[in-house]
């Protein structure tokens, strides 16, 4: 008899044991605190955005590689931050214009978002437009929704920029630009902002500098950081 009783403490022992688990991973599932569930897709997420020639102008008349006053302005890329833009001594009558395109190569349904950033001596002299909108000092498109590809490179959108100092202004100028797509699978959160890297963090900090409070976002780290 004693021997049937232990069994029977034993086993429902184990049912309580097994009750608390199903327990515990229902409530870590359903309770209202702050978890995020995300179907993750296999596949890539691959938005890019590059530059194409630029060209330049002094009064309305094209130049070559520099200003009639000596300035100059380039074009760039990085991995991080997408095209990059550099000005410098531009007078007013100043002028340099390209093309942006932007691909996908995605092979997963994305979200994704162009974001540009200003910066720069007497850069609120600019007259900055990028596929029509005008630009201050921080710009982001919303969020647009696009199908995976096959695995090959597909044209999203080709727009102009143009950046001018009008004849207007009082004083040169010098810039500092960003335009990078941005782009997320389209199950995920796009008010979740992550941060992994020291480029990311100084990508944050200028938006935030320039105008973009993140109201409602949720910034997180996800990875330790050298600043150096």
């Amino acid at each position: 008899m004693k021997a049937e009783t232990k069994m029977i403490v034993a086993a429902a022992v184990v049912a309580a044991l097994c009750l608390t688990a199903v327990t515990s991973v229902t409530q870590s599932w359903f309770s209202d605190e702050e978890h995020a569930t995300v179907d993750v897709t296999t596949g890539k997420v691959d938005i890019r955005a590059e530059a194409g020639d630029i060209s330049l102008y002094s009064l309305g008349v094209e130049v070559s590689d520099r200003f009639t006053n000596g300035g100059t302005a380039a074009l760039g890329s990085s991995s991080t931050d997408g095209i990059t833009v550099t000005a410098s001594d531009m007078t007013p009558g100043d002028r340099f214009d390209f093309l942006m395109s932007v691909y996908n190569l995605s092979t997963v349904s994305t979200l994704y978002r162009m974001v540009c950033t200003v910066s720069g001596e007497n850069s609120s002299e600019f007259s900055i437009s990028v596929g029509g909108a005008v630009i201050t000092g921080y710009f982001s498109t919303e969020w647009a929704l696009q199908a995976a590809t096959d695995g090959g490179e597909r044209l999203i959108e080709a727009g102009a920029v143009s950046v001018g100092l009008p004849t207007e202004a009082t004083q040169s100028a010098t810039l500092s630009m960003t335009l990078r797509a941005e782009a997320v699978q389209s199950n995920a959160s796009t008010d979740i902002v992550g941060i992994s890297n020291a480029a990311e963090l100084r990508a944050f900090a200028a938006e935030v500098n320039c105008g973009n409070t993140c109201e409602g976002k949720t910034v997180k780290l996800l990875a330790d950081i050298d600043l150096e």
